[in-house]
Protein backbone atom coordinates (compact mmCIF):
# COMPACT_ATOMS: atom_id res chain seq x y z
CA UNK A 1 0.00 0.00 0.00
CA UNK A 2 2.85 2.27 0.81
CA UNK A 3 3.37 2.07 -3.08
CA UNK A 4 -0.20 4.35 -3.69
CA UNK A 5 1.94 6.93 -1.92
CA UNK A 6 3.96 7.22 -5.19
CA UNK A 7 1.15 9.51 -6.49
CA UNK A 8 1.99 12.27 -4.52
CA UNK A 9 3.42 14.52 -7.07
CA UNK A 10 2.01 12.71 -10.17
CA UNK A 11 0.24 14.54 -12.49
CA UNK A 12 -3.71 12.74 -12.93
CA UNK A 13 -6.22 13.51 -14.40
CA UNK A 14 -9.94 13.20 -12.08
CA UNK A 15 -12.71 12.86 -13.34
CA UNK A 16 -14.83 14.59 -10.82
CA UNK A 17 -18.71 12.43 -9.99
CA UNK A 18 -16.76 10.06 -12.54
CA UNK A 19 -17.50 12.36 -15.37
CA UNK A 20 -16.06 15.31 -15.73
CA UNK A 21 -12.01 15.85 -16.50
CA UNK A 22 -9.92 17.90 -13.83
CA UNK A 23 -6.14 17.80 -14.98
CA UNK A 24 -4.14 17.97 -11.57
CA UNK A 25 -1.69 17.06 -9.01
CA UNK A 26 -2.11 13.84 -6.19
CA UNK A 27 -1.13 16.46 -2.96
CA UNK A 28 -2.30 13.71 -0.67
CA UNK A 29 -3.53 9.98 -0.74
CA UNK A 30 -5.76 8.15 1.88
CA UNK A 31 -5.73 4.89 2.54
CA UNK A 32 -8.52 3.67 4.72
CA UNK A 33 -7.76 -0.50 5.76
CA UNK A 34 -8.69 -0.58 9.27
CA UNK A 35 -10.18 -4.04 9.82
CA UNK A 36 -10.62 -4.99 6.14
CA UNK A 37 -8.94 -8.27 6.45
CA UNK A 38 -11.52 -9.12 9.44
CA UNK A 39 -14.52 -7.83 7.65
CA UNK A 40 -14.06 -8.75 4.24
CA UNK A 41 -14.66 -5.21 3.33
CA UNK A 42 -12.70 -3.73 0.13
CA UNK A 43 -10.18 -0.87 0.46
CA UNK A 44 -11.25 2.83 0.35
CA UNK A 45 -8.67 4.72 -1.21
CA UNK A 46 -9.11 8.63 -2.23
CA UNK A 47 -6.70 11.31 -2.98
CA UNK A 48 -6.72 14.95 -3.27
CA UNK A 49 -5.70 17.04 -5.99
CA UNK A 50 -4.32 20.79 -6.70
CA UNK A 51 -5.95 21.26 -10.16
CA UNK A 52 -2.93 22.54 -12.76
CA UNK A 53 -5.70 24.82 -14.35
CA UNK A 54 -7.64 27.39 -13.88
CA UNK A 55 -10.90 28.31 -13.69
CA UNK A 56 -12.10 24.55 -12.95
CA UNK A 57 -14.39 23.59 -15.42
CA UNK A 58 -17.82 24.20 -14.93
CA UNK A 59 -20.53 21.93 -12.16
CA UNK A 60 -16.54 21.92 -10.02
CA UNK A 61 -15.82 23.38 -7.50
CA UNK A 62 -12.90 23.36 -4.98
CA UNK A 63 -14.04 20.71 -2.42
CA UNK A 64 -14.67 18.33 -4.87
CA UNK A 65 -11.12 17.92 -5.36
CA UNK A 66 -10.68 16.41 -1.96
CA UNK A 67 -11.60 12.58 -1.41
CA UNK A 68 -11.95 11.76 -4.92
CA UNK A 69 -11.86 7.57 -5.38
CA UNK A 70 -8.86 6.22 -6.88
CA UNK A 71 -10.95 4.40 -9.96
CA UNK A 72 -11.86 8.08 -10.87
CA UNK A 73 -8.27 8.65 -11.98
CA UNK A 74 -6.48 8.13 -15.11
CA UNK A 75 -2.94 9.29 -15.84
CA UNK A 76 -2.99 11.96 -18.14
CA UNK A 77 -1.17 11.08 -21.33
Amino acid sequence: MNDLRELIGKQVTAYIDGEIPVLGEVIDVHIEDAYFYEKNEPINVTVNISPCRWPLPNGVDEEDLSDIPLDWLRMPW
